[in-house]
């Protein structure tokens, strides 16, 4: 997969466990690589066990998605601070994301 989705090394987003296992209910295996793209969404926050339509535009983010569903459809999504910013650097995003598996993709 392209690099440009990561982070640095140096930088990294917090992710949260709120599977089943968490609190203390069945054991489940996420089986999640180490390493995950992440996908900056404007005005936008996602919370663990939300399904929600994103539309994305910026050809960046369509290659990433594009790249994704033909790997593992998993993708990390955090919000920007501000959604004005085009091209979004580590420190323009919140510390904590979600992880999320791709359903369906649209193109319109």
């Amino acid at each position: 997969m392209n690099r440009e989705y990561f982070l640095s090394e140096e930088e990294s987003v917090g992710i949260i466990d709120d599977t089943e296992s968490s609190k203390g209910g069945k054991e489940i295996d996420l089986n999640l690589p180490q390493v995950l793209p992440v996908l900056p969404l404007r005005n936008t926050v996602v919370f663990p066990q939300q399904i929600i339509p994103i539309s994305v535009g910026r050809e960046k983010s369509i290659r990433l998605i594009e790249d994704s569903m033909a790997d593992n459809k998993l993708i990390t999504l955090v919000a920007q601070k501000d959604g004005k910013i085009e091209n979004p650097k580590s420190s323009d995003l919140f510390r904590w994301g979600s992880i999320a598996s791709i359903m369906k993709v649209f193109k319109m």
